[in-house]
């Protein structure tokens, strides 16, 4: 079906014609999604994401539709490409190293989702609440010393940067320490939506008032989230909640997870191309848009700025190996640690070399920019095995637990083509840990008892289950 609209599209003249690394990369785009190989076939599994996101992103920045994408060299595409090789082999060298001898699921089984502890629907929620709760209050103040919702401005960017700030800088009236101890607190809203849609999606029998508590919970959290003006903020929560329902409680089909991703591109687009002209904050973005060779119209607009989105860090990315060959190249990596041990932000750099409105060089920027190609190979190479460790993990155990750290993985993985969240957030660490404490509470000493049943109901030795599978 995508390659008879991409044909019309060719024919009707709204794309241009193919060159033929265009076609081979959306076609190895579509391999790894369609290809059911050895072990892999999970939908979602961590190699066909990245595979499939990053040369669909290749093919669609090769097209050029926009003037601000180049004509790219041999370092650059050696670059990309070795980047995706490495990824896929640190995968397996982990699946190598680390797999578990013994597989609870068995071969052939890989299309079923894990069966795991679950959540007490009524103490999950509570805390789910509490956790909203407790992420809205300060949310509400932040807004009350800014003066307004970022959202609701007139100029949503300016409200918005005023507090969160850009790039590592924000306003000064705002720079203190008490006000940076309290900004995490607002990611307890995002904790309790991850809570809530747990109980949703696991499968055990949930009444009206329950599913209607969810919901209400997951839509409120949503618009908290959202109400700072951020795109990034319902991406992440979509993501999330797309791989916690695959996991807990069917799996996508390739078919729905291709209509969530267009109707997640065009969300994008769409409300990025109007934030931008509301706020008058990408004008030269805007002209680059304007002079695509996509056709004019609100609609088109939006596809332009949701194309500019995904294919611009690729030539940020390129821009730099040009120009850090004469620059002096200082340390990047690990930004968010910058106060801890000296490190550089690498968006500003670009800034400062660019424009404020290109200056995310991919997940591969830091990585280069700290150690050229050899960066690139071993940093995506580690990222991989990583990966792999964590995907592996998760499917020896298939705990709640570890069901949510492929989640985050695979919602920080999505933003490879954007830029690297290991190194320049510390809230996935967060994350991590926070949901660790929440999901512990919940569950408790229960979880041993629940493998003791599933591991009868697998015909499987009871005392083994249980000393293998305490904790959470």
């Amino acid at each position: 079906m995508g390659t008879i609209l991409l044909g019309l599209s060719i024919a009707l003249g709204i794309f241009p014609s193919f060159r033929l690394s265009i076609v081979v990369l959306l076609v190895a785009s579509g391999s790894f999604l369609l290809i059911k190989g050895r072990g892999s076939r999970d939908l979602l599994h961590p190699v066909r994401v990245f595979g499939a996101l990053w040369c669909f992103c290749l093919g669609l920045a090769n097209m050029r539709l926009v003037p601000i994408i180049s004509s790219w060299g041999y370092l650059t595409w050696c670059c990309f490409l070795t980047g995706l090789a490495s990824f896929i082999g640190g995968f397996w060298l982990a699946d190598r190293f680390s797999r578990p001898r013994d597989n609870s699921r068995g071969p052939g089984r890989e299309d079923e989702a894990p069966a795991t502890s679950v959540l007490t629907d009524r103490k999950a929620l509570i805390v789910a609440w509490l956790s909203v709760a407790v992420g809205t209050a300060v949310l509400a103040y932040e807004f009350h010393l800014i003066g307004t919702i970022p959202i609701l401005a007139d100029n949503p960017d300016e409200a918005r940067l005023r507090l969160f700030g850009f790039a590592g800088i924000v306003d000064p009236q705002f720079d203190k320490l008490y006000i940076k101890l309290l900004h995490p607190l607002v990611d307890f809203i995002k904790y309790g939506i991850f809570l809530a849609v747990i109980v949703l999606c696991q499968r055990t029998p949930k009444n009206r008032n329950v599913m209607a508590l969810t919901v209400l919970l997951i839509v409120f959290g949503t618009l908290m989230l959202t109400s700072q003006g951020g795109r990034g903020f319902f991406v992440e929560i979509a993501v999330t909640s797309i791989v916690l329902f695959h996991y807990l409680r069917r799996h996508v089909r390739l078919i729905e997870l291709v209509l969530l991703c267009l109707a997640l591109f065009l969300m994008l687009g769409f409300f990025g191309s109007m934030r931008a002209k509301a706020s008058g904050s990408a004008p030269f973005l805007e002209r680059a848009m304007s002079q695509s060779s996509l056709p004019e119209g609100e609609f088109w607009d939006g596809i332009a700025f949701g194309y500019a989105a995904v294919t611009v860090s690729f030539e940020v990315f390129h821009r730099l190996t040009d120009d850090l060959g004469t620059t002096k190249r200082p340390g990047f990596l690990f930004y968010s640690f910058h106060r801890l041990f000296p490190r550089s932000n690498l968006q500003l750099f670009d800034e400062d070399l660019y424009t404020a409105e290109m200056i995310t060089p991919t997940y591969l920027g830091e990585f280069y920019g700290d150690y050229g190609y050899w960066g690139v190979f071993f940093g995506s190479l580690v990222l991989g095995f990583g990966y792999g460790y964590a995907y592996l993990r998760g499917e020896a155990q298939n705990r709640i637990y570890w069901i949510y750290v492929r989640a985050l993985l695979i919602q920080m993985l999505i933003l490879f083509p954007y830029y690297n969240d290991f190194s320049y957030h510390l809230t996935w660490i967060w994350d991590l840990l926070f949901m660790y404490f929440l999901i512990h509470y919940l569950i408790g000493n229960r979880q041993a008892a629940f493998q003791l049943r599933f591991a009868r109901s697998r015909g499987a030795s009871p005392g083994a289950a249980v000393g293998s599978e305490s904790g959470i």
